[in-house]
């Protein structure tokens, strides 16, 4: 497809935004090939870009507007990015920015376009763990910036922290994780993907312990934690670190909100429900494989990360504003009381909550 400039526009090399290498410009009338529109930086309210068969980019805003360029799809992989209307977001400059979530979890990519970006700065480039895909996932939907390929995340200019840690069931240890959050204060956001069973039978120091950590950086600080419930299809035994106080516990739903996805473990007290279906929906499963190296699209796990992603959006608004929003504020003004239970018992409910789309939205106004 050919766009006409309407003046001179920069040319960005490998990624659509004004930090990317610009070695030239194209003057007003040039005759552009285009290949994709892609999401990339919003300029003046607009964040679609061109996307040229080298990989060079263009923002749309300095071309003729025609009705085939406006029919244009943009290349993203995510039925949840268009439900939550991120884009919208994005184009009032709520992208993240000023806001920082810490990410506790094993299995990164470095390397991987989605979240390459997320280190160097903040982050080693050198893991402890093996590859498991499952980091790079979580990450991903929490911050994915592979316009490219339309592996885009929720909050992509959130200060994103990777944490390192073992969540392998034979070697997770509490105290670990612990050790962790000690180091996370003056974060917004900890999104811990991972679910084990006995945190009450652990010692009542290990315990007194993780209720002081987390009370000081959600109590005393601004942090929001938010944590896996688990997929055993358990409705009776509580997973940590999501069952201790102060921490956020989110639960999977399936096709709609108020029936639970068939693995995804609850009990009495869980704070949150969220789409369980897996957030790169649109991509098929040998290629989400590939790409992530895992095959595990869906679950509580990338129920949180989204959820984590949501957080930081709204945590990046009140930041800009410089406006506090604490755990107290999510659950007071963001969140909408709900009813789920399996799909074999609607007889057995359990009361939770869901993120209020209408108060997230109004965001936008």
């Amino acid at each position: 497809m050919i766009v006409i400039a309407n003046k001179a526009v920069n040319t960005r090399l490998g990624f659509p935004h004004t930090s990317a290498t610009n070695p030239t410009y194209i003057e007003d009338g040039h005759e552009l090939d285009i290949v994709a529109k892609v999401y990339g930086e919003t300029l003046e309210g607009n964040n679609e870009w061109y996307q040229t068969i080298i990989d060079e980019y263009y923002w749309s805003g300095g071309f003729h507007t025609t009705p085939e360029a406006l029919a244009l799809p943009v290349t993203q992989q995510s039925t949840l990015f268009d439900e939550w209307r991120i884009t919208d977001f994005w184009k009032k400059g709520i992208t993240g920015k000023n806001t920082k979530v810490a990410i506790i979890d094993m299995g990164f990519n470095p390397k991987n376009n989605a979240v390459a970006h997320l280190f160097g700065q903040h982050n080693s480039t050198q893991m402890q763990f093996p590859d498991t895909g499952h980091g790079t996932y979580m990450s991903s939907i929490i911050g994915g910036n592979d316009a490219k390929n339309g592996f885009l995340g929720i909050a992509p200019e959130a200060e994103i922290v990777i944490k390192e840690l073992n969540i392998t069931s034979n070697s997770f240890r509490m105290s670990a994780l612990m050790d962790l959050l000690e180091t996370l204060h003056d974060f917004d956001v900890i999104s811990m993907s991972f679910a084990f069973t006995g945190g009450l039978n652990d010692t009542a120091n290990t315990i007194t312990r993780f209720n002081s950590i987390t009370n000081e950086l959600v109590t005393n600080g601004k942090t929001i934690c938010i944590a896996a419930a688990g997929n055993e299809a358990l409705t009776a035994i509580k997973y940590y670190p999501a069952a201790y106080n102060q921490v956020n516990a989110v639960a999977g739903t399936d096709a709609t909100d108020n029936i639970l996805a068939g693995l995804s473990n609850i009990w009495p007290g869980v704070q949150l429900v969220a789409p369980y279906r897996g957030y790169f929906d649109k991509v098929d499963a040998d290629r989400f494989g590939k790409y992530f190296n895992t095959n595990k699209i869906n679950g509580t796990s990338s129920a949180t990360a989204f959820t984590a992603g949501i957080i930081a959006l709204i945590k990046s608004y009140h930041n800009q504003r410089n406006l506090p929003f604490t755990n107290k504020d999510l659950q007071d003004k963001y969140l909408t009381q709900t009813s789920v239970h399996r799909p074999d018992r609607p007889d057995s409910p359990f009361q939770s909550n869901t993120i209020n789309k209408e108060m997230f939205f109004s965001l936008l106004k």
